[in-house]
C-alpha cells in the first residue's frame, strides 16, 4: 500500500478505573459502613482487567504492552447534569490525556496527578447522605500517545483540552507493530465474555454505561456516580479499525486463520475432495491485494485511490469520519523470492512452505506446497488495516503459482504451467473491530481421457463407409476429408 499501511476480533483488553477508599481531612462519623462514606474524599484509581487474547500477533496489544504502553483517559464533570453525546458546552474538566500505565517493577496502574471522586450532594442536617448525584464520563484510548512529539502515522492527534465537544483522535494508515492496533474504551459488562461488570453506586445501584440512545456504537462510561469502594469502572478495549487477514490460527478452522490458501482436487464428478498427486506440487509466486472501485460504467473496475487513509475516530460513540481528499490506494503483496515487487506496495513474505523458492537443484528441493489442507500465507509483520467508517470497500486479490507435474519422459523431467487468476472482494459496511478472514481455493481439475471403439460398419465390398447415397466407390478418400 503506497506510503501508508496497515490493525482481530481475537484480542480485547479491558481496562478498570477503581474508587478505594483513603485517610481524609473530613469523615462522615455517622456511619460505620464505608461503602456509604460518601463524604470520605476517595482517589480515582486504576486497575487492569484484560481478556485474555489467543493468537497475539505483532500488530495486537498484549497484556504486556499495554501496561507498559498505557492508555490515555479524557474525563467530564458535569455537576448534577449528565454528559450528552454531541454536546457543544463541555471540554474535559477532569482529566486530559492521562497517561495511565503500570511502571516498571510495578504491579499497579499509576498516574498523575491523583484525582478524586466527587461525594455527591447531601442536604444540610441530614445524618446519612444521599445517593451521589454528581456525574464523572470517562472516555479512553490505547496505546497512550505523548503529543509533544509529531507522527506521521498511527495516532497523530488528539482533540484539544479547550474544546467543547466530545473526544477524538487522529489515525492515520501506515503504523507498524502494537502502535498500529488504535484500541476504543467502551464499558465492561457481564454481557461480554470475560468482562468485568462496572461496580455499583453508593446505594447498590448497576452502572452498566450510556449507549446514546443507540447513537453510540457500544455504551461507554459515561454519567458515573460515586462508585463503592470496592467498585471499579471496567472499559473494555474494542479494537477501533477492522482488520483483512492476518497470520492465522494453526489448525482446521480456517474461519479464525486469517489468510490462506488450499488446493481444491477434483474427486470423480466433484470439484473437490480429492488428494493430490504425489508427483505434482504447487508453489506460489505472489499474492496481491488492492483495492479497487466501479468505473463511471458501473461495472469495470479501476484501481485508482478509492480507500480512505486517515480519519477521526470519537471516543464517545465509535463513530468514524473521514473525508474524499484523504483516499489512497491500498497495494499490498505477499510475495516469493520469485515475485516482481510492485514500487511503493507494502511488502511481506510468503511463508516457506509454500512459496516458489528463488532457485532448486532438483525436484527434492521444493517445498511441500499448497495441498489439500488449508495453510497459513504469512506470517504477518505490517497489518492490512481498514478505517471502518462504515462504506463499502472492494479488493482484487490476485494470485499467482506454478503447477509441476514429475515425469521423467520430459527433458527438464516436470511440466510446468504458470497461472494467474484474479477475484474482486467487497467488503460492505466496514465496522470496527471487525476482521475478515480469507481462504483462496486453487481449483485444480485432472487432465481425463476417454476412447471409444466404434463397430464395424464397412460395406459389403470392404469400403470405409456403408454410405450408398454417392456414386463414389466406397474406398475413395478426398483429400483434404470432406471438401466438396
Amino acid at each position: 500500500m503506497k506510503d501508508m499501511l496497515m490493525g482481530s476480533i481475537a484480542m480485547m483488553a479491558v481496562v478498570s478505573l477503581a474508587s478505594c477508599s483513603a485517610n481524609s481531612d473530613f469523615d462522615n462519623t455517622n456511619t460505620t459502613d464505608l461503602n456509604t462514606k460518601e463524604s470520605v474524599q476517595s482517589p480515582v484509581e486504576f486497575g487492569t482487567y484484560l481478556a485474555q487474547s489467543k493468537n497475539t500477533r505483532a500488530s495486537e496489544m498484549t497484556t504486556d504492552e499495554l501496561k507498559t504502553k498505557g492508555f490515555g483517559v479524557i474525563a467530564f464533570y458535569t455537576g448534577t447534569s449528565e454528559y450528552a453525546a454531541g454536546q457543544t458546552s463541555e471540554v474535559p474538566n477532569f482529566m486530559y490525556n492521562t497517561d495511565v500505565s503500570i511502571k516498571s517493577g510495578g504491579t499497579d496502574w499509576t498516574y498523575e496527578p491523583i484525582k478524586y471522586w466527587p461525594n455527591g450532594g447531601q442536604t444540610e442536617g441530614n445524618a446519612t447522605p444521599g445517593e451521589s448525584t454528581q456525574y464523572l464520563s470517562f472516555f479512553a484510548y490505547a496505546p497512550y500517545k505523548d503529543f509533544s512529539t509529531t507522527s506521521t502515522t498511527g495516532i497523530t492527534a488528539l482533540s484539544a483540552n479547550d474544546s467543547k465537544s466530545d473526544p477524538t483522535v487522529t489515525y492515520v494508515l501506515g503504523a507498524t507493530d502494537a502502535d498500529a492496533d488504535l484500541l476504543w474504551g467502551t464499558a465492561g459488562s457481564n454481557d461480554v465474555k470475560n468482562a468485568a461488570k462496572n461496580g455499583v453506586t453508593t446505594s447498590g445501584k448497576d452502572q452498566d454505561g450510556t449507549d446514546f440512545s443507540g447513537k453510540a456504537k457500544a455504551k461507554v462510561n459515561a454519567n458515573l456516580s460515586k462508585m463503592k469502594v470496592d467498585g471499579k469502572v471496567q472499559f473494555y478495549f474494542k479494537h477501533a479499525l477492522a482488520k483483512f487477514g492476518g497470520t492465522g490460527a494453526t489448525g482446521t478452522d480456517n474461519k479464525n486463520s486469517g489468510l490462506m490458501v488450499v488446493a481444491d482436487i477434483d474427486n470423480g464428478s466433484a470439484t473437490t475432495g480429492g488428494s493430490l498427486d504425489a508427483n505434482t506440487k504447487i508453489t506460489v509466486k505472489s499474492i496481491k491485494i488492492e483495492s479497487v472501485k466501479a468505473s463511471d460504467d458501473g461495472k469495470t473496475m479501476t484501481t485508482e485511490a478509492s480507500i480512505p487513509t486517515s480519519g477521526t475516530l470519537n471516543l464517545v460513540t465509535g463513530e468514524w469520519s473521514t473525508t474524499d481528499a484523504k483516499m489512497g490506494k491500498i497495494d499490498y503483496e505477499i510475495n516469493s523470492p520469485k515475485a516482481t515487487v510492485t514500487t511503493g506496495a507494502t511488502i511481506q513474505t510468503l511463508n516457506d512452505d509454500i512459496a516458489e523458492p528463488a532457485s532448486f537443484s532438483s525436484w527434492g528441493n521444493l517445498p511441500e506446497g499448497v495441498t489439500a489442507t488449508a495453510k497459513s500465507v504469512y506470517t504477518e509483520t505490517n497489518p492490512l488495516l481498514i478505517i471502518p467508517d462504515g462504506g463499502n470497500y472492494t479488493f482484487r486479490i490476485t494470485i499467482d503459482y506454478i503447477v509441476r507435474t514429475k515425469d521423467e519422459a520430459l527433458k527438464d523431467g516436470y511440466t510446468q504451467v504458470e497461472q494467474s487468476f484474479y477475484k474482486d472482494l467487497t467488503l460492505k459496511t466496514v465496522s470496527l473491530n471487525a476482521k475478515y478472514n480469507l481462504l483462496i481455493h486453487l481449483g485444480l481439475t485432472s487432465v481425463k481421457f476417454d476412447a471409444t471403439v466404434s463397430d464395424w460398419t464397412n460395406s459389403a465390398n470392404g469400403g470405409t463407409t456403408s454410405d450408398t447415397s454417392t456414386d463414389k466407390d466406397p474406398m475413395e478418400i478426398d483429400m483434404p476429408a470432406n471438401v466438396k
